[in-house]
């Protein structure tokens, strides 16, 4: 795991958000460069002003498979050859990885239907609470199989900018009744079947994104 903001070498043009500690105001910006261990260079944000030195800014860095977050202070301004503010060197940084086995609680409606039409289910809805790359909880009104049992799982997910129907095989690990008074009386747990290149590609961008999105990054 990265221990500095040296380690993630951070390349000129990577995309940066900073969040003004004061006012809770997030701006984008753009990573120029840094002067050792001394200065940090980044692009002007648009919409921000000319902020004093001393305001505090949080800054959050999205860099191969790590986010990145500290806390620093403005330095100075620079005006050419284009508007640029110095931040100071942060001592310390706090570093998550971007896993696919990371759980994140979600509220997906599915329908649900089994492997065989004339077995069933057919077309129940369900709601997927939890994800993540190999599996997923999912809750419904009515039973849907027994442990061992493939069932599909049918939904629309939005994913950078875009809507995709998205079908995913999955067989049952666990199943247990909810408590009296759950709205949900079903409860299971699923293992995911093995996905074509398309739906592994656009499931792991959407969980990424979700994931930033609970780290605090805004998209």
């Amino acid at each position: 795991m990265p221990q500095a903001l040296s380690d993630l070498q951070i390349h000129s043009g990577t995309q940066i958000q900073l969040e003004l500690v004061s006012k809770s105001q997030r701006y984008k910006s753009e990573w120029i460069g840094s002067s050792a261990k001394d200065l940090i260079y980044i692009r002007a944000p648009k919409g921000a002003g000319r902020l004093v030195p001393g305001t505090r800014v949080r800054v959050r860095v999205l860099q191969d498979n790590w986010v990145c977050a500290f806390t620093t202070e403005i330095q100075h301004h620079l005006a050419h050859p284009e508007a640029l503010w110095l931040l100071a060197y942060p001592s310390s940084i706090e570093v998550a990885r971007l896993r696919e086995e990371t759980r994140l609680p979600v509220a997906i409606r599915v329908r649900v239907d089994g492997s065989d039409p004339l077995e069933g289910p057919e077309g129940v809805n369900g709601l997927v609470s939890d994800l993540h790359m190999r599996g997923a909880a999912l809750l419904t009104h009515v039973p849907v199989g027994e442990v061992g049992d493939h069932i599909f799982l049918t939904t629309r997910l939005s994913f950078a900018q875009t809507e995709n129907l998205v079908m995913l095989a999955a067989h049952i690990v666990n199943h247990r009744s909810a408590d009296p008074g759950a709205i949900y009386t079903e409860q299971y747990g699923l293992h995911l079947d093995p996905m074509d290149d398309e739906t592994r590609v656009y499931l792991q961008g959407y969980l990424a994104q979700m994931q930033l999105s609970y780290l605090g990054y805004e998209l």
